[in-house]
């Protein structure tokens, strides 16, 4: 009897631990790859003013420390949270052009790293973003300058399967917009 009263105790408390560690919006770490999948996980649970906190202190850390890596790929969560998140009040999502300016603001990151095949792909959706948002000619423009980037890459290709297909899925937005 003793010992079933011990095991009930012992199994709420680790019960009640589980739960304040998983209601814990912001996890206590310095590492800032680990904030920004807890920021997808955040917006996945509908969380997104936390998740727009989370991304923001992890910005300014990679900024302070000079990481442009971070800071592209943070941006690039960024453009995640405006194209993919849940309004929240007072954030309205989603939000394709705060998505676009953020994906816009990766790839010019990507680009100082000569990263050229991840521009292209951002660059490509910000052009989608957009034309989301009802901005035609700055889509048809991002769509020009991804081809543009795309012809730079000799090192990223290997990277993604069938690169030689980004083109042509730029090209076939580029119609379906109406660029050509």
């Amino acid at each position: 009897m003793i010992l079933t009263n011990f095991n009930q105790v012992t199994r709420i408390g680790f019960l009640l631990t589980m739960i304040s560690c998983a209601a814990a919006p912001i996890p206590v770490t310095s590492d800032t790859k680990a904030k920004l999948q807890h920021a997808y996980q955040l917006m996945s649970d509908g969380k997104s003013l936390d998740a727009q906190k989370l991304i923001g202190e992890v910005l300014k850390v990679s900024e302070k420390a000079g990481d442009v890596m971070m800071v592209a790929q943070t941006y690039a969560v960024y453009g995640d949270l405006y194209k993919l998140g849940k309004t929240q009040d007072p954030l309205t999502l989603p939000d394709f052009k705060q998505a676009a300016i953020s994906y816009q603001k990766a790839a010019e990151n990507y680009q100082i790293m000569r990263h050229y095949l991840t521009e292209s792909i951002l660059l490509w959706t910000t052009g989608i973003m957009h034309s989301s948002a009802g901005d035609k000619d700055l889509a048809c423009d991002c769509f020009d300058e991804a081809i543009k980037a795309f012809r730079l890459d000799s090192i990223d290709k290997n990277n993604i399967k069938a690169p030689e297909a980004l083109p042509e899925r730029i090209r076939s937005e580029q119609i379906k917009v109406g660029c050509i």
